[in-house]
């Protein structure tokens, strides 16, 4: 029975070693898994600061792209505006140049 004893206790000293050894893998990998989500959260926090500059980014450039536009369409009448005004010297000039030769020819 002695013996039996020995074995067992000796059995018991190796389970409660082993136990003890699974207890500190258990704890330092429970602090591990508290890192890895402080630091999930910290990332977590980045990206919506992030997004939140996208947005505000994207917001900007579609206010900018649609003044693009009003001034694009401000310069198309600018543009057709110059070409009329272009036209109608050229036509003056062309007046001119006839009344001129009327005035040169009546002057004879």
């Amino acid at each position: 029975a002695m013996e039996e004893w020995k074995a067992t206790n000796a059995t018991l000293k190796s389970t409660t070693k082993q136990l003890k050894q699974v207890e500190k893998r258990e704890e330092a990998s429970n602090a591990t898994l508290l890192t890895i989500n402080a630091t999930l959260s910290n990332t977590t926090a980045e990206l919506q600061k992030v997004e939140g500059l996208l947005n505000s980014t994207n917001e900007t450039l579609l206010a900018t792209v649609v003044k693009l536009t009003q001034a694009q369409e401000e310069l198309s009448v600018a543009a057709a505006n110059i070409t009329a005004t272009t036209t109608q010297l050229e036509q003056a000039e062309e007046y001119g140049k006839r009344k001129g030769e009327t005035v040169r020819r009546v002057l004879r």
